[in-house]
């Protein structure tokens, strides 16, 4: 929130997406939501991997886990971000 808050200010210009009316909203009511695109995306990847290399056992195991990592590092960054309070 310290970098946003030094890149556009203490509040944000928001439109409204129902009427389009513009507000002002501070940043602490801000709140991040994680994106599973690229989690999902890892996963697919990784079913593939994991069938294709299955003969080789423990690193088919490992490429399984790979989005496991995306996810919680995503869902950590977001956490984080909402826990900061200015």
């Amino acid at each position: 929130r310290y970098d946003l808050k030094n890149e556009i200010g203490e509040e944000i210009v928001e439109r409204c997406k129902h009427c389009g009316k513009h507000t002002k909203r501070h940043i602490n009511r801000l709140f991040a939501k994680p994106n599973f695109l690229i989690p999902g995306f890892a996963f697919v990847m990784a079913v593939v991997s994991t069938l294709l290399l299955w003969d080789l056992g423990f690193v088919s195991t490992l490429t399984a886990t790979v989005p496991i990592g995306i996810w919680m590092y995503e869902d950590r960054k977001a956490s984080a971000f909402n826990k900061v309070m200015i």
